[in-house]
């Protein structure tokens, strides 16, 4: 029996109850928006912390200005919704939520609204490469473009650029690609942002190369400066900076921080996650599950009555 509960529009529900019609816009062409939020378990705390919460919230508010959905949330409503939610599904695990804020309309592709909302929530740990690394290739795809489908708008439809690369990394022996833009300078990974170390600085390009302003890029940012002593350098990147850099590292909500060992067969480094890349790993574990006192700001602590936890 499926036990998994979601929450839809202000209920929480079984999983198998929360449905959407075929002919809903929203299925027919990608008309959805979301994002994607961590929660972290400390076992010393007994809370869950939600993962810089504020700053998602206001990023789903913007892909719905963007998408000229028509406005129906608040922030608040946003973030009260995943609070709601993570403690009624009283979890004692990491998790990842997805937040998704779609069409509720069989009108043609150009509807606006109604809107609905939906939160769906599964364990989540660290992912595969974490420890390893990853073999990562240049991938023939570019891409999309803020003139035609703007990148930084986090919306279904644009994962298919990323579905599309990632096949084609696989298929040709890789484990995760990485995309140029169409002026050929490095973008993101296929669903991550990317950041290398050249010379001792962490560089990573601009939120102008066709790229998802990642939450966790700026988190990465902000910590190697303030707790590696590091030089930040954010501006264009060649594909070929890549090969050459000390270290190359991806980020993301669900990826946290992932070593690349390879870019398109050349060893990157040593060929093993370098000393930077495991530093902010550890820097970010620990201000996400509340381990320091540091960067409480970035934390939204959700304590679950004992009798409630059962996840």
């Amino acid at each position: 029996m499926d036990k998994r509960m979601v929450w839809l529009n202000g209920k929480v529900v079984p999983y198998a109850e929360a449905s959407v019609p075929l002919l809903n816009t929203s299925f027919r062409y990608g008309a959805m928006v979301f994002e994607g939020i961590r929660a972290y378990w400390n076992p010393r705390t007994q809370k869950q912390s939600l993962f810089r919460l504020d700053e998602h919230a206001v990023r789903l508010l913007e892909s719905i200005k963007l998408m000229r959905f028509e406005a129906a949330y608040t922030v608040e409503q946003v973030r009260q919704a995943v609070i709601d939610y993570l403690q009624a599904l009283a979890p004692q695990q990491d998790m990842h939520i997805r937040q998704m804020v779609y069409l509720d309309s069989e009108e043609f592709y150009y509807a606006r609204g109604p809107l609905q909302m939906a939160i769906a929530a599964v364990p989540m740990g660290r992912r595969r490469g974490f420890e390893q690394g990853l073999h990562c290739n240049i991938s023939s795809w570019r891409r999309i473009s803020d003139q035609s489908v703007p990148p930084r708008i986090k919306c279904a439809g644009n994962y298919q650029n990323s579905r599309l690369a990632h096949i084609e990394s696989v298929e040709s022996g890789y484990d995760y690609p990485l995309l140029l833009n169409d002026r050929g300078k490095v973008s993101e990974g296929g669903g991550s942002a990317v950041l290398l170390v050249r010379h001792g600085a962490l560089v990573t390009p601009p939120v102008t190369a066709d790229l998802l302003e990642s939450i966790t890029r700026e988190t990465l940012l902000e910590l190697a400066k303030e707790q590696l002593g590091m030089r930040v350098e954010v501006r264009e990147v060649d594909r070929t900076e890549l090969l050459l850099a000390e270290e190359v590292l991806l980020c993301g909500t669900a990826e946290e921080v992932m070593p690349v060992a390879s870019v398109d067969h050349v060893t990157i480094g040593s060929g093993a996650p370098g000393p930077v890349t495991r530093r902010l790993q550890e820097e970010l574990l620990a201000a996400a599950r509340g381990d320091t006192d540091r960067f409480a700001g970035w934390r939204t602590q959700v304590a679950v009555p004992q009798d409630r936890r059962h996840v």
